[in-house]
């Protein structure tokens, strides 16, 4: 729904079904996403039983990367009408100064979909006391995996 930075287009909306995870360091393997939700449909060719759908964020406070607040996961077949089968909570603090890779990963009983919705829910805005306080956090993702 929203676009990823023009400065971050990693190899492009493949990216985040390609397979290749990202590293601690900001890359050409991050889709990133500045002051903006990643709101991400996949469309899986047919109706296919899922039961564990994740998504890989990166946190880099040095460089206004921040996880995501959520994650939200919904499933479709008809790619209009979206179940929502849960939301993932961060649990890192914002102020965090390590960088880290999580995954935000939701385990649910086996249902049949052809699309999935993914929906990480940026902080905002830079934390109060971090040196872009007020401006807008990034969220950088590299790989949605749906199983």
């Amino acid at each position: 729904v929203n676009p990823a930075s023009k400065y971050y287009p990693a190899d492009g909306p493949n990216t985040l079904t390609d397979g290749v995870r990202g590293t601690t360091s900001p890359g050409k393997f991050w889709h990133a996403f500045d002051g903006n939700d990643l709101i991400a449909t996949i469309d899986m060719g047919q109706q296919t039983s899922v039961q564990k759908i994740s998504i890989g964020c990166l946190h880099s406070y040095l460089d206004w990367i921040f996880l995501p607040q959520s994650v939200t996961y919904e499933i479709s077949n008809d790619g209009t009408n979206f179940t929502n089968l849960g939301t993932v909570d961060n649990t890192i603090s914002p102020e965090e100064k390590s960088a880290i890779t999580k995954d935000f990963r939701l385990d649910f009983p086996e249902q049949k979909a052809r699309y999935i919705r993914v929906t990480a829910k940026n902080i905002g805005v830079c934390p109060k006391g971090h040196p872009g306080e007020g401006k807008p956090a990034w969220i950088f993702a590299d790989e949605i995996m749906v199983q």
